[in-house]
């Protein structure tokens, strides 16, 4: 017998296999049809839910979703500036100090009682304020989902709440820390929402919310509020005759809104009659403010067209994505391409590009798509699109990266929209390029919010150490562990425990992590009207031993010297170094009073 012939089964054994081949046939027949079936009655039961049901499913998954995406980064890293003017507010507050008279803000007051009382709550840690942000951008996402479901169908609405996951890592830490701006803006998401409940069913409950959340996002930025109030005043005019308030007078519409509204003002206006700092109030918060921030913080728009200034640092420190930016301060590479400028560059035109391209489609879509049949749903889509148009505009005096961030939730509904709108046009002339616009941004929201899921876990490999403060149960870098528990180790040498410290120029934090008092009533966090001579007199008055200073003042600000020329004069001529305060490259001083008659 050759060699083939050996290799050549016998007939009896082809029909051994024959049969084999047919009954493995009929098993995997059987299974396709039982997962087929498992998959129709899986699908025939999700159906036969009803929408609420299901839309109430979708929100929990993504209420857990926002949690497991933040877990990895809520509690790592510490902004010196913006968390510790919070924080140390706060602290002020429960010592009993009164905002506007003993502490210099020119922002309304609801972020600063709000910290306070968490803290109060749950005790004095950096902590417990990253898990109250944790928990407001859950409700974001669900303010988002929530909100979009009104104008737009289900796929396209789970667009904002997954690609604001994404955003909240990419943007670390500007999205990460419990501040005015970021509680503002999840108000502002309320409030629109209660505003498309009340249009559709003309409920006075959602009138009363709609008010009141107006009110309270006012009281905690008072330039988001403005924009809120405007953004919803038109919501309540427009089209109203053809929305569930028809039947209503309009005066009727509004007296419960107005009624809530003032009802929250005139609780914190009667505090601050109560404690006698209504006048510093309005006059820090209105009178002041505005042409400070026009004066101190003047930036405008990046080219999304033109060329960019990637030789100027400042430029590249304002408007690169913090996702970039960190990557490219610890070396390494971004979606795998080096950080060079053409990357930079591209960045911003995306970040800021994106959102004018969508601001732009928006009225020209929903001009082709104006014989919707849901005529609740075509006019939600264009008061969501008018509300994120004027909520962008919150992004000004300063349209650096961060205050993007703040306004994009808004505008993250109107990408949603605008995709939903884009279809819908296209699936009425072409099927197959709706099919494809469909993939294009199912693609688009998922490599978005792997991106995202990814850079969680680079924020936490960049922030491994324990911090090992008291007030502060945070990881951060090896450097920042550093630099603090040196500067907490100064201080504790140079001043006795409740003894006052002066900290300059952007570094509020050390007052909260010390535990220790701001002899004057300016932290030089938030411009306005800072008296050099009020610093000094506080000094003075207090002996103030010790101060711990920073050489480098913040890249938005021109030089502490040119700043406060005759603080600078005051505190050469009467603090001498004792110690230099190390973390990686960074080197702060630590200055200390000299004796009476020390050069």
């Amino acid at each position: 017998m050759s060699e083939g012939d050996q290799e050549r089964p016998s007939t009896a054994t082809r029909a051994e296999l024959a049969a084999g081949r047919e009954a493995a046939c009929l098993r995997i027949l059987a299974a396709g049809r039982e997962a087929a079936g498992l998959r129709i009655l899986a699908a025939g039961r999700w159906q036969a839910l009803a929408p609420g049901s299901r839309h109430g499913l979708v929100g929990l998954g993504i209420a857990l979703l926002a949690i497991g995406v933040q877990l990895p980064l809520y509690d790592r890293g510490i902004v010196p500036m913006d968390e510790g003017h919070h924080a140390s507010v706060a602290m002020w507050l429960r010592h009993g100090k009164l905002l506007y008279r003993d502490l210099h803000t020119g922002i309304f007051p609801g972020i600063y009682h709000a910290t306070a009382w968490l803290l109060g709550l749950f005790g004095d840690d950096l902590v417990v304020t990253r898990w109250a942000q944790l928990f407001t951008n859950v409700a974001m996402a669900l303010l988002l989902w929530r909100t979009g479901l009104r104008a737009m169908r289900p796929g396209w609405a789970l667009a904002a709440p997954l690609l604001y996951l994404a955003l909240v890592p990419m943007s670390f830490p500007v999205l990460a820390m419990f501040n005015y701006s970021n509680l503002a803006v999840c108000l502002a998401l309320g409030a629109l929402l209660f505003l498309l409940r009340f249009r559709e069913e003309a409920r006075t409950g959602d009138a009363l919310a709609l008010g009141a959340l107006i009110a309270a996002c006012t009281l905690t930025k008072q330039n988001f509020g403005a924009l809120v109030f405007l953004a919803c005043l038109f919501g309540l005019l427009w089209g109203r005759r053809d929305s569930g308030l028809g039947e209503r007078p309009l005066v009727g519409s509004l007296i419960p809104i107005a009624a809530s509204g003032a009802g929250v003002a005139l609780l914190v206006l009667l505090y601050f009659v109560a404690t006698g700092t209504l006048d510093d109030f309005l006059y820090s918060t209105v009178i002041k403010l505005g042409g400070d921030q026009l004066e101190s913080y003047n930036n405008p728009l990046p080219p999304v067209l033109g060329p960019h200034p990637l030789n100027d640092s400042r430029f590249i420190f304002l408007y690169t994505p913090p996702g970039l930016f960190n990557t490219m301060l610890h070396g390494e590479r971004f979606l795998g391409l080096p950080v060079t400028a053409a990357v930079h560059s591209a960045a911003i035109r995306l970040s800021y590009g994106i959102p004018m391209a969508a601001l732009l489609a928006a009225p020209w879509l929903l001009w082709l798509t104006r014989d919707l049949a849901d005529a609740l749903t075509r006019r939600a889509g264009v008061i969501i699109a008018v509300f994120a148009f004027v909520f962008s505009l919150g992004i000004f005096p300063s349209a650096i990266w961060s205050h993007l961030a703040f306004v994009m939730p808004p505008l993250l509904l109107l990408l949603g929209l605008v995709g939903d709108r884009l279809d819908r046009a296209l699936g009425r002339r072409l099927p197959a390029a709706a099919r494809g616009w469909r993939g294009l941004a199912a693609v688009t929201v998922a490599v978005a919010s792997l991106v995202g899921v990814q850079h969680a876990s680079k924020v936490a490999r960049w922030n491994p150490t324990p911090l090992g403060l008291p007030r502060a149960s945070l990881r951060v870098s090896p450097a920042q562990a550093e630099i603090y528990q040196s500067a907490m180790r100064f201080i504790d040498r140079c001043a006795s425990p409740g003894e006052p410290i002066f900290v300059a120029p952007a570094m509020p934090i050390l007052y909260f992590l010390s535990d220790r008092m701001n002899p004057t009533r300016y932290d030089l966090t938030i411009p306005g009207d800072v008296s050099g001579e009020l610093i000094i007199e506080g000094l003075e008055q207090s002996q103030t031993r010790c101060i711990v200073y920073d050489p480098l003042m913040y890249p938005e600000f021109p030089p502490f010297e040119a700043l406060f020329p005759e603080v600078a004069r005051y505190v050469q001529s009467h603090y001498g170094r004792a110690a230099v305060i190390r973390g990686g490259d960074s080197r702060w001083l630590g200055l200390m009073r000299k004796s009476q008659g020390e050069p």
